[in-house]
């Protein structure tokens, strides 16, 4: 593994993140970036599980309440982080929360379903994390999660957000994403949901493929996602069929 590799992709995401930071949003909810007070899982990521001149590059849209928020690892699933991954770091407090989002880092009871879903179709295929990351790597695009200052407080993905806001935030996760793919060098890039899948045919002309998200207010996602899934990554020739142990 090149040191020169993780070096220049620890750079490149501290840079990303510093600018995300000094974007004034027009969004008056609370912005929760797992980035800065999440790190230590994060980083502990980037230089275990994400490694250059791979097959393919998964992306989802942006942290869920119960998921990265909590753990700082992208589709977070608790029990995935910990045991799967294996990453278990200290998560602290960011510096505001919403009465409904509080953040209970590595102690969190809550596992979210989408983040459970996508690593158990991961795990369905390489038993370990370390063999998935030989030839994947899942990142989100936008680290940033937007909570909505009210008594129930909504989560606001990153379409729902102004066109000001929006248009900040692709500027600066464009550029991060183009130059990861660069750095990385995959050779096939899968978007989770329709949002990521534009972002990756916005920044590339590799092989860019739409995959169902697999959040549970999806209906689609509710009936065998994970059957779906895997056989949709087998048929478009993203994996193979066998297990790798």
């Amino acid at each position: 593994m090149s040191r020169t590799f993780k070096k220049k992709l620890i750079n490149l995401t501290e840079a990303f993140n510093n600018k995300l930071n000094k974007i004034h949003f027009s969004f008056t909810g609370i912005i929760y970036n797992p980035l800065d007070y999440a790190k230590d899982n994060y980083y502990e990521y980037l230089q275990n599980y994400v490694n250059e001149y791979i097959d393919n590059i998964f992306l989802g849209m942006n942290p869920g309440p119960y998921g990265m928020v909590q753990t700082g690892i992208p589709f977070g699933e608790i029990n995935y982080v910990k045991n799967y991954l294996k990453i278990n770091n200290t998560v602290n407090k960011p510096k505001t929360e919403h009465c409904k989002k509080i953040i209970t880092g590595m102690n969190t009871e809550r596992s979210e379903i989408s983040g459970f879903r996508f690593w158990s179709l991961i795990k369905s295929k390489y038993q370990t994390a370390e063999l998935f990351a030989e030839k994947n790597a899942v990142l989100n695009y936008c680290p940033l999660c937007f909570i909505e200052n009210t008594q129930k407080g909504k989560n606001i993905t990153p379409e729902m957000l102004s066109k000001s806001d929006k248009n900040q935030i692709n500027i600066c996760c464009d550029e991060y994403l183009k130059n990861i793919i660069m750095l990385i060098q995959p050779k096939k890039l899968i978007g989770v949901g329709s949002y990521a899948y534009k972002r990756f045919c916005k920044v590339s002309t590799l092989p860019t493929f739409y995959m169902l998200h697999p959040s549970p207010l999806n209906p689609k996602a509710n009936k065998n996602w994970i059957e779906n899934e895997k056989n949709f990554l087998i048929e478009n020739g993203i994996w193979s069929d066998d297990i790798q142990k």
